[in-house]
């Protein structure tokens, strides 16, 4: 609890600090903002215990401090070799409750491991969450059979997962899901990025997000060894396009030339509009 709730703490005064910076409340900007600094020390003062591992190195305390932005740049690599040494040593098996379900799997995506994610939820038998993909999470709380309630993290959250890194629909960089202050003038979907994982196991995937912009979308298959990535980006926004290979790439057929990468991907830079790529 101590982990879970301290980290929840942590985003709701940054997300007030935020929104007070957004109305011009200048004093109050200050003031949540210097209370969410607060809460960060302490989080780490008291729950990390050194060489990569919060609290007692769990999933879902590895996964907390990594999703919620509380782990020092600096310890960040080291963070994320401990949370998938406690992936592994379940043999992949999720074990975690709620909370843990809604860090868990874009930590591991965030450490460059989509795999070893897809490989947990696809698990026949968890002995701590159910059978996610067959039954949905039944051990969990609040599951009432057919015709259930959706509205609830342990469901929706890997189901978002599925559409942000999967497909690849995610925010711009500049925006941030759990409030730092990157671009105050970043708004979600003006620009995002599509940057699809294409794991073991699965040969399609295809994607929509109806944004405050229009649709959307991302889909791709796999074909005669390569793949073929078809997007949608709609009218007056702005899209960054990361493809699954290496930035030196040459077996890449696209329309346009791609862009200074900011990570260990080929990208490009396109407007409003369809794309197609490919990797043969």
């Amino acid at each position: 609890m101590e982990v879970t709730s301290t980290g929840y703490y942590f985003l709701d005064a940054q997300i007030v600090a935020r929104t007070a910076e957004l109305l011009g409340k200048t004093d109050d900007a200050k003031k949540y903002g210097a209370l969410a600094a607060s809460i960060r020390e302490a989080f780490n003062r008291r729950l990390y215990q050194g060489a990569g591992v919060y609290s007692i190195g769990s999933q879902t305390a590895q996964s907390c401090a990594l999703h919620q932005g509380l782990v020092p740049a600096a310890e960040r690599a080291a963070v994320e070799a401990r949370l998938i040494a406690a992936v592994e040593q379940t043999q992949g098996f999720p074990d975690f409750g709620i909370l843990g379900s809604k860090y868990l799997f874009r930590s591991l995506s965030e450490a460059g491991r989509s795999d070893l994610a897809f490989a947990m939820l696809a698990k026949d038998e968890a002995p701590s969450c159910g059978n996610w993909i067959k039954r949905g999470a039944t051990t969990l709380w609040e599951d009432w059979g057919e015709g259930a309630s959706r509205n609830h993290i342990m469901f929706g959250d890997f189901s978002a997962w599925y559409y942000q890194y999967l497909g690849g629909i995610r925010l711009d960089d500049a925006v941030s899901a759990v409030a730092e202050r990157l671009d105050p003038g970043a708004v979600a979907f003006k620009s995002f990025i599509i940057c699809p994982e294409p794991v073991q196991g699965i040969g399609w995937v295809k994607a929509e997000h109806d944004s405050p912009y229009g649709m959307i979308r991302s889909a791709w298959r796999r074909q005669g060894g390569g793949l073929r990535l078809e997007v949608e980006v709609p009218v007056n926004t702005s899209a960054t396009v990361y493809l699954p290979v290496k930035p030196e790439s040459k077996n890449v057929v696209a329309a346009m030339a791609p862009v200074t990468a900011d990570r260990d991907r080929m990208a490009f830079k396109v407007g409003s509009g369809k794309y197609t790529f490919e990797i043969r």
